[in-house]
């Protein structure tokens, strides 16, 4: 759960791009102030921990229910509340109003509420359907590694999470340097460890 609340600005600001482009494809059918105030209040609700809240928000405009549903599951993914999540998450990932990258993003969070409910193998396999879609590069990386790491496979664990390190210091740090510390010292590359550690 310390990873989650570790990532939650990074899931903040992704969704208020993503929210703040839709403003306009939606200001034919909505006054576009009263929609980007919704927005806010929504992205506020999900940041102070109110999901219900959020998705009532925007679930109101009707064009935006999926993306409303996406901004509830990283919600309770912050809450802890993966099942939930997941829910969210499933219901839709067929949606056909979700951009490519959105649909990536779907992909990556059911990865982190599999992560995080230790269902490994169908996180794995969830994070190889976000990887060249979701923008969330980082993230990807980050699980990739701490999954490598519980599996034993120290060799691919450190050089993930160096990578989620790299990517997004900001986002990701100190969590990314301490387990590819353990990843290094599995390893026994006790310099490496060392350096990701310090």
């Amino acid at each position: 759960r310390e990873i989650v609340n570790t990532l939650w600005p990074t899931m903040a600001a992704i969704l208020a791009f993503g929210w703040n482009a839709l403003g306009t494809a939606s200001a034919a059918t909505n006054d576009t102030h009263s929609t980007d105030t919704s927005i806010e209040q929504a992205i506020a609700a999900a940041t102070e921990g109110r999901c219900d809240e959020a998705f009532a928000t925007l679930s109101e405009l009707g064009e935006l229910e999926s993306r409303a549903r996406l901004l509830v599951a990283q919600c309770r993914i912050r809450a802890g509340l993966y099942p939930e999540a997941l829910d969210d998450l499933n219901r839709i990932r067929a949606a056909s109003d979700l951009s490519p990258g959105q649909v990536g993003d779907v992909e990556l969070y059911r990865a982190v509420a599999f992560y995080h409910l230790e269902r490994y193998t169908e996180a794995s396999a969830a994070l190889g359907r976000a990887e060249g879609v979701s923008g969330d590069e980082a993230q990807i990386a980050l699980y990739r590694g701490l999954i490598a790491l519980r599996n034993g496979n120290n060799d691919r664990a450190a050089p993930a999470l160096e990578t989620a390190s790299r990517l997004a210091p900001a986002i990701t740090e100190p969590v990314a340097s301490y387990y590819a510390g353990l990843a290094w010292q599995g390893s026994a590359e006790r310099a490496k460890a060392r350096a990701a550690f310090k």
